[in-house]
């Protein structure tokens, strides 16, 4: 990591924190002196497990001079569908787990919510226009689902006012990664009508 961070890459530690909040609290001050930009940690763990991470977090990056990452809240799983979530954990539909878990975490003061791109809008009328918005299960239309679910198009998910998409597997796990960046990136442009380099 200290490779990619000498370079200036931004590096988004995607660990998905979830545990008592004092393992929280070191969980997240391990992740500043890493000198990540992004940390992910479930918004199920509660208000208290994210406050704890919070505050562990400013006070690692005020005592080593290191900048903090942004806390990224994750809601529901993209894996996860209406029926997985209803039938087999005994939640609610998808909708009012991710609003109910968005409200906890702006509680808990994080910086942003990571949702599929279907609940971008439920999340934004949540946490307003000041709160990052991250969502994973983006597929470019040429990509299969795989163990996606509750998903959609680069372009489709920018457009409903995502931040940042997180798109893995189709670049990671492409015989020319190159290639298919400079693809989704055509996509993105075809759909959301602007230039190619959004």
């Amino acid at each position: 990591m200290n490779a990619l961070t000498a370079h200036g890459l931004i590096v988004f530690l995607d660990v998905k924190i979830h545990d008592i909040p004092n393992t929280a609290a070191g969980a997240a001050r391990s992740a500043v002196r890493m000198g990540t930009g992004f940390i992910t940690l479930h918004a199920s763990g509660g208000v208290a497990m994210m406050r704890e991470a919070m505050d562990a977090a400013c006070e690692e990056s005020e005592k080593t001079g290191i900048p903090r990452p942004a806390l990224l809240a994750v809601t529901a799983l993209t894996s996860l569908d209406r029926q997985a979530l209803t039938e087999e954990l005994g939640w609610s539909e998808p909708e009012s787990l991710v609003k109910r878990l968005s409200e906890l975490a702006v509680r808990a003061g994080m910086d942003g919510i990571v949702a599929s791109p279907q609940e971008i809008s439920t999340v934004r009328q949540v946490v307003g226009k000041h709160k990052l918005i991250v969502t994973p299960g983006v597929r470019p239309s040429w990509y299969g689902l795989q163990d996606q679910r509750r998903v959609m198009g680069p372009g489709e998910a920018i457009a409903e006012g995502a931040d940042y998409i997180v798109v893995g597997r189709p670049v990671t796990q492409a015989p020319d990664p190159t290639g298919a960046l400079k693809r989704i990136l055509d996509e993105i442009a075809a759909q959301t009508g602007g230039d190619r380099t959004v």
